[in-house]
C-alpha cells in the first residue's frame, strides 16, 4: 500500500517523503543528544567544570556567612584570605571569593553593596533615558 502511493507521485509521496524525514530527524536528534550526553558524563572537563562550579557556590555561601555577622563595615579589604577558613564550610583553598557582589559584600560591607547597586541602577536609568525619543518615550 505504501509503495502504491510513492509510485503515485505527486502529493501524497511529497507528504510522505516530508513525514519520513522529520521522523529521521528526530530520532537521528535524539541519537545525537545521547551519545553527547555521555560522553560530556564522561568527560575530565565537564566533571571538573562541575567541581569548580560548586566550589565556588560554597564559597559564595561562606561569604555569605561572613556578611551576616559582619553586616556594616565587613571584614576589611583583602582579609577574605585570613578569615575564610573560620567559616568555610567545605574543603578549599581561595585568596578571594568568586563572586564580584560576595567579595564587596566581605571586604566592605552590606552598605558598600547597596551603594554600588543604587550607582548601578541610576547609571543604567540615564543610559536608558538617553536612548529616549523627544517626550521621553
Amino acid at each position: 500500500c505504501l509503495l502504491a502511493l510513492l509510485y503515485t507521485g505527486g502529493y501524497y509521496q511529497e507528504r510522505l517523503f516530508l513525514m519520513a524525514q522529520r521522523v529521521y530527524l528526530h530520532w537521528f536528534a535524539l541519537l545525537a543528544g545521547g551519545i553527547g550526553g555521555v560522553i560530556l558524563l564522561f568527560s575530565q572537563r565537564f566533571h571538573s567544570s562541575l567541581q569548580s562550579l560548586a566550589e565556588r557556590l560554597v564559597q559564595i555561601l561562606d561569604a555569605l556567612r561572613i556578611m551576616a555577622e559582619h553586616p556594616l563595615l565587613g571584614i576589611g579589604a583583602g582579609n577574605w584570605e585570613r578569615w575564610y577558613p573560620y567559616y568555610q564550610s567545605a574543603q578549599y583553598t581561595s585568596t578571594v571569593v568568586h563572586s564580584g557582589i560576595a567579595q564587596m559584600g566581605v571586604d566592605a560591607g552590606v552598605f558598600a553593596v547597596a551603594t554600588a547597586g543604587v550607582f548601578v541602577f541610576f547609571a543604567w536609568k540615564r543610559k536608558s533615558g538617553s536612548r529616549a525619543g523627544p517626550g521621553g518615550l
